[in-house]
């Protein structure tokens, strides 16, 4: 599977809690930018509206690496206009401490086969914010890795 550059990020929610805070992201946006995914075999051409309705994720139980995958195949199989490069995943912690976990995926070089993941954990009213900067600008993962370890919860609570 190889990262595509999409329009929209994507918000995968890994826990049935994790689809009650997604509001709080798709209401934090810098602009209309994120798509909840509900259900993989939907075309996904425009970002999410608040207020969602309680769904059945499709990522439940996933770890970052499936996740990522089974995106990228989503978005293949859909012809999502949909970004794999970078997204969001929303899991158990997000319900407790409204938090995202922000993934970019870097394709290895000659040298190195493979993908790379990084991951940074900061507050759903940043997701957008973040996500959109990634987009246009590109990534800024060290300086976020160590605001977070800075933080005393390990998230990312301002930029």
């Amino acid at each position: 599977m190889t990262p595509t550059k999409g329009t929209w990020s994507a918000l995968c929610c890994t826990s049935k809690a994790a689809t009650q805070v997604a509001n709080i992201a798709l209401e934090n946006q810098y602009s209309d930018f994120l798509v909840v995914i509900k259900d993989l075999e939907e075309q996904y051409s425009n970002p999410s509206k608040p207020p969602t309705e309680p769904f059945e994720p499709p990522f439940v139980g996933q770890d970052v690496e499936t996740c990522w995958e089974t995106l990228a195949a989503m978005i293949v199989q859909t012809r999502s206009d949909l970004d794999s490069e970078s997204f969001a995943i929303l899991d158990d912690r997000s319900a407790e401490d409204e938090s995202a976990l922000l993934v970019l995926v870097i394709e290895g070089d000659a040298a190195k086969e493979g993908f790379e993941i990084d991951k940074v954990r900061v507050d759903l009213r940043l997701v957008s914010f973040i996500l959109q900067s990634w987009n246009a600008k590109g990534d800024n993962i060290p300086e976020l890795e160590a605001e977070a370890a800075r933080s005393p919860d390990g998230v990312v609570r301002r930029v």
